[in-house]
């Protein structure tokens, strides 16, 4: 009866999630295997279905352990101790790390990590931080080419909880009593607060402008972002410094998940709304980059603490790990901006719905790590020679000057970089000898090599027979004509077994936005009409103008002349009028 009662209480807890289900890695590997996607494989593990809200403290040291036991390519291990003397396991992925650690240091490749937990009721980051683990496992798996070659040459580093202490009682208090406690800080007793407000804010105890002011910190203990006693007073803060700093792991992208909201933070959240120190950087290219192409979930919000979530942070992790080996680091907030989801622990129904919308932009940026190209126009114009200058081949052609530019946007140098110009038939490119470079007759453009964030442009001249660029701009409306002029294209991932292509269309659009008014345009549709819509107004207005003077001119013949009939009748009006100058009649009157 006992055992029945205590089975039906553990079924109908809290809107169906089922705490007392102990979650089962131990045949990981082979539910992959099996698995034909890997949204089908986490089913298991995150949404509706899996009978879990988060996993707890006990899920993920059994997960870190027996994915060490059962993949050849991964390690876990201890970078410290808690307060509490808790461990800090931190999960290593990748075919050759221990090559790597054993090697000089300066020939590692880049590598990248993911953190957690910073604050303990953020469970839906450790979720995250787990699914995007368990993602690459499931593609090596599967073989996907590109995973294989980022393992291969690359190291992932995973810490699931930073903030140990409080993400145990976090996870105990739910698993005995089914209550959430929504405890930030870790668990060090400075003495004077409660249960519940003790610990000092792991994100504010980081050494970068630690205690900068008591806006983005407070010196406060009881209070929520209490920044400690002194910079990295905390051994959780101090074992993740020591991890970066150590000279054998080369991290160059770390990724620190917090809920909730959904803004995607980048530093430096000490500054103010126009983060002019980071923007004035050359790597804020590579945050640009991920805002732009890597995919974010609708409506998130970029930019820094003041430009997103509306308030400053000293002492945070992301700011301290920007300043340390030339890396990107960033903070998102996950959530869906929703009320109803959005929160530190969401419904079984919504925490699916945030890790999918989020792992694109995270693939994306974990990509980083091997040469990533970008390659587009950075400026263009048409040549418009005067009248008394214009040569038979400036009648026959239309002369554009193009600059194209190809930059690498990840962290891995690549050698011999190719970008493919695509033009239509009888359109010919010409590329100055004066440039480094060379331009094969099938419209490639190559360059010796480039590292990280280096670029190089080549500029181009485009002739575009006279015919065929009237017959390309033909009947089109200006800045709407959105036919190819010219096409670009390079691999994405030149060192990754990747087909994917960077891609960019200069439109015929573009080129009219740029050249402005030209001959061939004058019969431009909707220049006719406003020609014709302004005649119109014009007559109007003239005749307008006409009528009211005829009309005021005439009324004021009829007037003079009624003036003068009644003058006649009252015996006013003089045939002979005095004239001015006669004072003896001026006198007399």
């Amino acid at each position: 009866m006992e055992t029945r009662l205590a089975k039906i209480i553990c079924i109908t807890l809290i809107v169906g999630a089922v705490l007392c289900r102990k979650l089962d890695f131990s045949n990981l590997r082979n539910e992959m295997k099996e698995s034909e996607t890997f949204e089908k494989f986490m089913e298991t593990y995150v949404g509706k279905d899996s009978g879990i809200r988060f996993f707890t403290y006990q899920n993920v040291v059994d997960l870190l352990h027996n994915i060490d036991s059962q993949f050849t390519f991964t390690r876990v291990s201890s970078i410290g101790k808690t307060y509490e003397e808790r461990e800090m396991l931190l999960l290593t992925i990748g075919e050759n790390f221990q090559k790597f650690e054993e090697g000089d240091p300066k020939d590692n490749p880049p590598a990248i990590l993911l953190t957690s937990a910073h604050h303990a009721r953020e469970v839906v980051g450790v979720t995250m931080n787990l699914y995007v683990v368990l993602s690459l496992l499931y593609n090596s798996v599967h073989e996907d080419r590109e995973t294989l070659a980022l393992l291969e040459n690359h190291t992932f580093y995973s810490l699931p909880l930073v903030n140990v202490d409080g993400y145990y009682l976090v996870s105990k208090e739910w698993e005995e009593s089914n209550l959430f406690n929504y405890v930030r800080k870790n668990r060090r007793d400075s003495g004077g607060c409660d249960k519940n407000s003790l610990g000092v804010d792991l994100n504010r105890n980081y050494g970068f402008m630690w205690a900068l002011d008591n806006v983005g910190s407070s010196s406060q203990k009881c209070q929520e972002d209490y920044r400690g006693a002194s910079p990295f007073s905390e051994p959780e803060t101090q074992a993740v410094r020591d991890f970066i700093l150590a000279s054998d792991h080369n991290v160059k992208i770390a990724i620190n998940f917090h809920t909730f909201g959904n803004l995607f933070i980048i530093p430096f959240n000490y500054d103010d709304q126009w983060n002019t120190k980071m923007v004035e950087k050359p790597i804020y290219a590579m945050y640009e980059n991920i805002r732009d192409e890597g995919n974010l979930p609708k409506e998130m919000q970029f930019g820094n603490g003041m430009q997103t979530i509306k308030y400053k942070a000293n002492g945070d992790a992301t700011d301290w790990m920007s300043t340390q080996n030339d890396m990107i680091s960033i903070s998102p907030e996950l959530g869906t901006k929703s009320r109803t989801s959005d929160r530190f622990l969401p419904f079984m129904d919504f925490v699916k719905p945030i890790v999918q919308q989020n792992y694109p932009w995270i693939n994306y940026t974990m990509h980083k790590l091997s040469a990533q190209i970008d390659v587009r126009v950075i400026k263009y114009e048409k040549e418009i020679c005067m009248i008394e200058n214009c040569t038979m081949e400036d009648k026959e052609f239309q002369k554009f000057f193009i600059q194209i530019q190809a930059q690498n946007l990840g962290f891995s140098p690549v050698q011999n970089v190719k970008v493919k110009v695509i033009v239509d038939k009888g359109i010919k490119v010409i590329l100055p000898t004066d440039q480094e470079g060379k331009f094969s007759k099938s419209h490639e453009l190559t360059y010796p090599s480039l590292a990280s964030l280096e670029s190089n442009v080549w500029k181009l001249i485009v002739e575009v027979p006279t015919n065929k660029w009237k017959d390309m701009n033909s009947g089109s409306v200006i800045g709407k004509n959105q036919q190819s002029f010219l096409t670009l294209e390079s691999d994405r991932y030149p060192l990754l077994s990747s087909s994917e292509k960077n891609t960019r269309v200069l439109s015929v659009a573009s080129i009219v936005a740029a050249s402005g008014y030209h001959p061939e345009k004058i019969f431009d549709v909707s220049l006719l009409y406003y020609l014709f819509f302004g005649f119109i107004i014009l007559v109007f207005v003239v005749s307008f103008a006409i009528y009211w003077f005829m009309k005021r001119k005439s009324n004021g013949r009829i007037d003079l002349e009624g003036r003068k009939h009644k003058e006649l009748e009252l015996g006013m009006y003089r045939a002979n009028p005095v004239k001015n100058d006669d004072k003896s009649q001026s006198s007399s009157d």
